[in-house]
């Protein structure tokens, strides 16, 4: 038998287990199961932070240090209008924070995937493992898998991203909100950008930005209501399914790829770097089906038929006549490997019971907390959950109750960025912040919190956590409780 099963092989199961397998003199058996074939180059980008970087540093600093030499340094920030038109530049701190990098390091999401992985022993992953189902027993959990095997463990960790099965199984309370935002990203190479900045186009219907990743590879996303694909005759589902836009007027259903706004797209990206959290194929079909809703738009107009485009084109349309800067990273890019996925998040108000998880199994990253991607804390907070789960094993052993205490400890956390995340996402939709009402309540939570405080004040509560490191607890691991 497991000590803990971890169902997700993506940032968040990785280093869930990378800190587990930290956190006893003796080593827990500690095992990953993922459906995907291989750990191939996949998804976009991500923004690791300093939050982020002592998550890390808790778990082992080898791994912090090597995870922080892939990262991209950044030195100017250039906001713009839709148009391109500069609005102000600014220059980010050319000081190095103690973990060796930028305060905003940019990095590939499969480059910190690898390098987590890497980190582990060898066998501690098991891939071509689709997790079908769940059984609780009294002092342990079954999992089975949809080839016919299966593995039982006293603890579980749900790391399968924002549709979570995990979750469905254990809490049932339902897929998370579509924030009414589409989303379209991929990655590039690329020696004629600007080197060593990252640039936001704002005030507007949409948001669009683009940042270095590494020394040649830059990533791009596009964020848009779906009002706006309406507006060139495009729909978009609000499912989980994510969207596959269709000519608007026909009546054919739509059969969309699901993905996660924090980076587990379906799609492959490999030809330029890479295939979110597309990160991995999200849970199976028979989730979304459940909760597939109407197509936008209305039916019955003389189009007989849905015209298919590509992610790409569809992005092109959307984007329009807007800053030719971006229409030309579009067109530069490998039109397959543009992903395209609905922005679905969960509310602050949805954790006010104090929990994610029931009996032996609980909960980390986007299965328990997926969020707006505003100032890129979807994946250290993903981190922080690692760390703060091992704490709690590491104090209490593989019990219910440490579980609980872990999710009693992150909630309060989670729930605030959860607010201001929406709370700046919305705002970034300046002419539009009305047609995403899944974000008004957030917002309003948000703005109440941090009304009235200095500017840096939220910034500096994220940033400045700091963990102890695991091995130094060795002596507090309650062995009884095994």
């Amino acid at each position: 038998m497991l000590d803990v099963a971890i169902v997700g092989a993506g940032p968040a199961g990785l280093s869930a287990a990378a800190a587990l397998l930290q956190c006893r003199s003796k080593a827990l058996r500690v095992e990953v199961f993922d459906h995907i074939p291989r750990l191939e180059a996949c998804g976009a980008g991500l923004a690791m932070r300093s939050n982020g970087f002592a998550a890390l540093d808790a778990i082992d600093s080898k791994l912090c240090q090597s995870i922080a030499e892939l990262t991209c340094s950044l030195h100017t920030g250039v906001m713009r209008s839709l148009d391109g038109k500069v609005l102000n530049t600014s220059q980010l701190s050319s000081g190095k924070t103690k973990y060796g990098v930028s305060e905003q390091a940019p990095m590939g999401w499969s480059e910190l995937r690898d390098g987590l992985a890497e980190h582990l022993p060898a066998g501690a992953i098991h891939l071509n493992k689709r997790f079908s189902k769940l059984q609780q027993y009294d002092d342990h959990v079954e999992l089975h898998f949809t080839d016919g095997t299966s593995v039982e463990a006293k603890i579980v960790v749900g790391a399968d991203g924002c549709f979570s099965k995990i979750r469905q199984q254990t809490l049932g309370d339902g897929l998370p909100d579509f924030t009414g935002t589409v989303i379209w990203r991929a990655r590039l190479s690329s020696s004629d950008l600007p080197k060593g900045e990252s640039h936001f186009f704002l005030q507007g219907s949409m948001i669009a930005t683009f940042y270095p990743i590494s020394i040649d590879q830059y990533v791009w996303t596009i964020g848009a209501p779906v009002s706006c694909l309406e507006e060139v005759g495009l729909s978009a589902k609000t499912g989980p399914t994510g969207p596959k836009a269709q000519v608007k007027g026909t009546s054919d259903p739509l059969e969309g790829n699901r993905g996660e706004a924090q980076g587990r797209e379906t799609k492959s990206v490999a030809a330029k770097a890479g295939s979110a959290d597309s990160q991995r194929e999200t849970p199976e079909k028979s989730a979304a089906t459940q909760a597939e809703q109407s197509q936008n738009g209305s039916c019955g107009s003389s189009v007989p038929k849905a015209v298919e485009l590509s992610a790409s084109e569809r992005c092109r349309r959307v984007w329009g006549n807007n800053a030719q800067v971006i229409k030309d990273i579009i067109d530069a890019t490998d039109e397959s490997t543009v992903l395209e996925h609905n922005l679905h998040v969960r509310h602050p108000d949805s954790l006010s019971q104090g929990f994610w998880g029931t009996g032996q199994v609980t909960l980390v990253g986007d299965a328990a907390h997926p969020m707006r991607p505003a100032s890129g804390q979807g994946v250290n907070q993903a981190l922080e959950d690692a760390v703060e789960l091992a704490q709690a094993i590491q104090e209490s052993g593989l019990t219910q109750g440490s579980l609980r205490a872990y999710e009693a400890s992150r909630i309060p956390r989670v729930q605030q960025i959860l607010a201001a995340e929406m709370a700046t996402g919305l705002k970034s939709y300046a002419n539009r912040p009305a047609e995403l009402p899944a974000d008004l309540a957030a917002f309003k939570h948000a703005k109440a919190k941090w009304e009235g405080t200095d500017n840096g004040a939220y910034e500096k509560w994220i940033l400045q956590k700091e963990f102890s490191p695991l091995k130094a607890q060795e002596a507090h691991m309650v062995d009884g409780h095994t």
